[in-house]
């Protein structure tokens, strides 16, 4: 019988640098986050407040899908889920990945709130600087939605799979003979897992 693998052993040296990658889009959601975007451009092209309204929370769902696609891709939704992280602890996660500067987004979320719960009209220049910010950050995250990471490894040795829709990594390591699905847990190691991921997209 093997031995179960923990998140400490797949951290190991061993297994942080592969050889071979594969890559591909992933569809997480039906409708995505440039979708969203696109209403919202839409939606701005007019000048009244059902209209700056639209566009302010098409804005917000914009950013928020893909922040969710985002930790599709690193695997780590499902531990998103178990432990209820919210959007600004999202944010935080996905800092902790170098991938965006979360005050800009907080921001946005500011507003959105405000809009939600005071029920505060939003100016135009709301909705443009939200606008500027949605495109930017879905330009600069583009690549980690349409190629997602979906296996590394190094041949006669091991292939670490990312099972992204499940939430889980699978640990194929040939050497020992060792095939084993590792599930999210509430331990923080899945965050310093998913931190060496965009080294194989170089």
């Amino acid at each position: 019988m093997s031995r179960k693998i923990t998140i400490k052993e797949l951290l190991d040296n061993r297994f942080k640098t592969g050889s071979r990658s594969h890559y591909g889009p992933v569809k997480v959601y039906d409708i995505c986050a440039t979708d969203f975007l696109h209403f919202a451009l839409e939606d701005s092209k007019g000048k009244d407040l059902r209209q700056r309204v639209n566009a302010l929370g098409n804005v917000k769902r914009a950013i928020e899908c893909r922040v969710d696609v985002i930790l599709y891709n690193y695997c780590l939704h499902k531990k998103s889920e178990k432990e209820g992280w919210n959007f600004p602890e999202k944010v935080e996660v996905i800092q902790q990945l170098g991938i965006v500067a979360p005050r800009i987004l907080k921001k946005i979320n500011q507003k959105r709130n405000e809009l939600e719960h005071r029920y505060l009209e939003p100016t135009q220049d709301d909705v443009d600087d939200a606008l500027d910010v949605a495109t930017l950050f879905l330009a600069y995250t583009d690549d980690i939605e349409n190629n997602s990471l979906k296996k590394y490894g190094t041949p006669d040795d091991f292939d670490i799979e990312l099972k992204i829709m499940d939430g889980i990594v699978r640990l194929i390591d040939y050497k020992n003979n060792v095939r084993q699905n590792v599930k999210i847990d509430s331990d923080d190691g899945w965050i310093e897992f998913a931190k060496r991921l965009p080294k194989f997209r170089a």
